[in-house]
């Protein structure tokens, strides 16, 4: 009998200590990226806009998070496509991608570009 309760501590040793290692190795919580993510995507909006008159840009200029993937292999852990929308007479918006790199624990923006609002509606 005793020498399966010692199994048994060891089996559930094991599995503690695998799940702290998956959790080191997978790095930051969906939660903690996406956090990181919205404080870069706040500070882009600002500075994106800080230099265009106040009477060019929308009541309120935003961003849309397009899209937004999680990798579990590689440097690059996390995935975002980010529209700005701030023009209140153009249709234009600015494109953005993101990808999150995890042995520094930080995003990194690696695209930019203008593109044409197709449908007007969707920069309201």
């Amino acid at each position: 009998m005793r020498s399966n309760y010692g199994s048994f501590r060891m089996v559930i040793g094991l599995l503690v200590a695998g799940s702290f290692m998956g959790a080191a190795c997978t790095g930051d919580s969906d939660k903690t990226v996406k956090s990181k993510l919205r404080v870069i995507l706040k500070g882009d909006l600002k500075e994106i806009t800080h230099s265009i008159n106040s009477a060019g840009l929308l009541d309120e200029p935003h961003y849309r998070i397009i899209e937004y993937k999680r990798f579990s292999e590689g440097k690059y852990t996390a995935k975002a496509v980010v529209d700005f929308y701030f023009f209140r007479t153009i249709n234009k918006k600015i494109r953005r991608k993101y990808r999150y790199y995890r042995p520094l624990g930080m995003w990194d923006r690696y695209y930019n570009e203008y593109q044409t609002i197709i449908d007007s509606t969707l920069s309201k």
